[in-house]
């Protein structure tokens, strides 16, 4: 994590799923529960969001006992929270939603899904409940995000290792030293631009993405997902001794992981909101690091971090150093 310290203006949570997994221990509920009452308490201080990819992503387990318990978890954090605890829609319905003119929310409350999370926990599967739907549509995303971008990885990492190839390797050299306003989005408008085409839906996208460079913050979704993808393409097509010697100081944010598209979703379903909650080490430092350049609204930090340092808001504010 970034040793900047930053502090948290921003109202609303959002949560990742490993930070939710820990509320299918008695432990790890208490303290999730306890830090989210704490957090929405009032009005003002805005709601927690649980992004539907990452709960869907909670779903794909093979161990009936995790099932179970994680469900118990969401029923538990619902009954405490009620509707300060919500789902946030599918990424492509944000993106949607975003593009509006006026800009709208896209949310479902939870208690909507508490009969299947019940039926589910009690009978220890998926099976016959629309959760079960759920899951199928993740792994379906998920595994067509792994397609397209295992293709493009082909070429990208063929042009790197090219030995004529210094033009493509400058320019991945350039735009890694260029994250900072306004060239960041330069060096992945054609991420927001695939967004603008395919869930924005606007009609003219070419002059959609030059509207989206000038007020990047009123597309804060859309922004979010792109740069994360973007640092996912780079950290896959940089070998990893060019990643340490070229670029030491951004070693833990070129640092792949599988689940990175998916951290991606997650990050850019909450861009609006003040703060994520990810345990997950990797999320953390990519979000902050694009935090700590005024890229984007979110920052995260660990359940047990943000739990010891958050401050109601007009209080000494909460710091992530």
């Amino acid at each position: 994590m970034s040793r900047r310290t930053r502090y948290i203006w921003h109202a609303d949570v959002v949560i990742d799923t490993s930070a939710v997994s820990r509320a299918g221990t008695e432990e790890g509920f208490r303290k999730l529960a306890s830090l989210l009452d704490r957090m929405t308490k009032r009005k003002e201080y805005g709601k927690a969001w649980l992004p539907t990819v990452g709960f869907s992503e909670m779903l794909v387990t093979e161990s009936a006992d995790k099932l179970a318990g994680l469900l118990e978890g969401l029923k538990q954090l619902h009954k405490r929270l009620g509707d300060r605890f919500q789902l946030l829609c599918p990424l492509p319905l944000i993106i949607e939603h975003e593009w509006q003119e006026p800009p709208s929310s896209c949310a479902m409350e939870i208690g909507q899904l508490l009969p299947e999370i019940e039926q589910a926990a009690r009978q220890r599967s998926l099976s016959g409940t629309r959760l079960d739907l759920a899951r199928a549509d993740f792994m379906r995303w998920r595994d067509g995000q792994k397609t397209s971008f295992e293709e493009s990885m082909q070429d990208w990492t063929t042009a790197y290792q090219e030995q004529n190839n210094d033009g493509f390797r400058n320019s991945v050299d350039l735009a890694l030293k260029q994250w900072k306003l306004p060239d960041a989005y330069d060096a992945c408008d054609d991420l927001a631009l695939a967004l603008i085409k395919q869930d924005a839906k606007q009609a003219d996208p070419t002059a959609a993405l030059t509207k989206a460079k000038a007020e990047p913050k009123r597309y804060l979704a859309t922004w979010t997902f792109a740069l994360l993808a973007r640092i996912t393409q780079f950290s896959r097509t940089l070998p990893p001794d060019v990643r340490a010697k070229r670029y030491g100081g951004l070693a833990k944010v070129l640092k792949p992981h599988e689940n990175d598209f998916t951290d991606a979703a997650i990050a850019a379903c909450g861009a609006r909101c003040g703060t994520l909650i990810a345990n997950d080490r990797g999320l953390r430092d990519r979000v902050n690091h694009l935090a700590d350049l005024n890229l984007i609204r979110l920052q995260a930090g660990d359940l047990d971090f943000i739990a010891n340092c958050w401050r109601p808001p007009g209080q000494q504010r909460g710091r992530i150093p």
